[in-house]
């Protein structure tokens, strides 16, 4: 995400909450059968090749999710407002 690459993730703890409801169409449920996983990301990764100008403001939403949330001075900021609240 750090350099615009797109998750695709499993619905698992922590996961879903790393890409952000913007990428909330990448998270996969791993209780399906493997062949549904395969389809399932196979359709993703379908979806991005058909539509490069989804594929560039996917990664774009990645990587700004990336710096607001954990980088450095993102993760500083969101520390400091819960810091501040309590």
């Amino acid at each position: 995400m750090a350099h615009g690459a797109v998750p695709i993730v499993f619905d698992n703890e922590g996961e879903p909450e790393l890409v952000g409801i913007d990428l909330r169409s990448n998270v996969v449920s791993p209780s399906l059968p493997h062949d549904a996983v395969a389809s399932t990301v196979a359709a993703i990764v379908q979806g991005y090749h058909e539509s490069p100008a989804k594929l560039v403001e996917a990664g774009a939403i990645a990587r700004q999710r990336y710096l607001d949330r954990f980088a450095v001075e993102g993760f500083r900021a969101k520390l400091n407002s819960i810091l501040d609240a309590s």
